[in-house]
């Protein structure tokens, strides 16, 4: 049918790199003829090859939608608990558990980040956590089956935690890649749960998970740019960053001036109560992570202490209240990019 592209016998990958080697390209090869489409950046490239494997394997749009979907920032069970942990008011218990922390994007990096300080190897195999959850979201064939090979090399294969027999089993598992195994790695994340588990009490009472109460407070981007003011914004919900909207910084967006490197809509920033999620929008130049050669980031959950590198700027994720944003200046121009005497 016109306007429409049979996907049922089409295989999906990336372009050939005689093609194209950005990411943003992909092939779709059907039995009479290859398309080759291009997406704004590659998280959207990912998420349309998804979809079609998804259609593929018929999977119901509403369960697709909720498969795909990266980590929710505004529905976090983490974050209601740690705020019934703060309410001084609530004098109710609340029960933290290893699977509220593992499977929290920010939960688990401060659990890495405590077991550093106990057990080095171990804190490195929290991350198999996270490896395993995106695993099972992967609908493309050759992306799930390479992801597969990934942990079993990072967290599997001469582990200190995981029994041989465990190891042989889960080796032909992967040599003898099937498409339908969503449960391979059942029996790792069980063993390593046991393991973690002694920890959690230590855990609760370091002053680390102190840390991550703390997080689950206010929040704010302060803007740094070389000669001028420094100047912080609250974030609460989605906040947009870019240099398309003149004259226009506050709650709900971030106006970055006089920067060519800087798109229109460069990137946008997600805070819910806890985590804090930053995607690209196809910026020219992208969006680089904690330094200006830093690696370019297209979807990424950031920590307090980090920074954004956008351009000529800088913008740096804090805890904290942010002023009120200010009235503008003669001019037109914002106080935060008023030249430092």
């Amino acid at each position: 049918m016109e306007g429409r592209l049979a996907v049922k016998l089409a295989t999906v990958n990336a372009a050939p790199e005689a093609i194209s080697k950005k990411a943003k390209v992909f092939q779709v090869k059907t039995p009479l003829r290859t398309f080759i489409l291009k997406a704004r950046h590659e998280v959207d490239a990912e998420e349309w090859m998804a979809h079609i494997c998804a259609a593929q394997q018929g999977i119901p749009v509403e369960q697709r939608e909720a498969k795909l979907r990266g980590f929710n920032v505004y529905e976090d069970k983490l974050a209601d608990k740690l705020l019934k942990m703060k309410d001084k008011k609530n004098k109710t218990p609340v029960e933290i558990t290893l699977q509220d922390v593992l499977k929290h994007p920010v939960g688990v990096r401060y659990f890495s980040q405590f077991l550093h300080g106990v057990d080095p190897k171990l804190a490195k195999h929290v991350k198999a956590f996270k490896s395993i959850e995106k695993y099972k979201t992967k609908v493309v064939p050759n992306k799930k089956h390479k992801k597969a090979l990934k942990i079993f090399k990072k967290y599997v294969k001469g582990s200190d935690f995981v029994p041989k027999d465990v190891q042989n089993e889960l080796a032909t598992q992967v040599e003898n890649f099937d498409f339908a195994a969503q449960n391979m790695f059942v029996r790792l994340d069980e063993i390593l749960c046991k393991v973690y588990e002694s920890h959690m009490a230590a855990f609760q009472a370091s002053e680390v998970f102190g840390t991550l109460v703390e997080a689950s407070g206010p929040k704010k981007i302060v803007v740094s740019r070389e000669k001028t003011n420094d100047a912080a914004f609250k974030i609460d919900g989605t906040v947009f960053v870019g240099r398309s909207r003149d004259n226009d910084s506050g709650d709900g967006y971030i106006h970055l001036e006089e920067d060519h490197k800087v798109s229109r809509e460069h990137c946008k920033i997600d805070a819910g109560p806890l985590a804090v999620l930053v995607t690209d929008l196809g910026s020219s130049k992208g969006t680089r992570l904690n330094s200006k050669d830093g690696k370019k980031i297209m979807t990424k959950i950031i920590l307090p202490g980090q920074a954004l590198f956008i351009g000529g700027y800088v913008l740096k994720y804090e805890l904290g209240e942010a002023p009120k944003a200010g009235g503008k200046k003669k001019g037109g121009m914002f106080s935060m990019f008023s030249r430092k005497k």
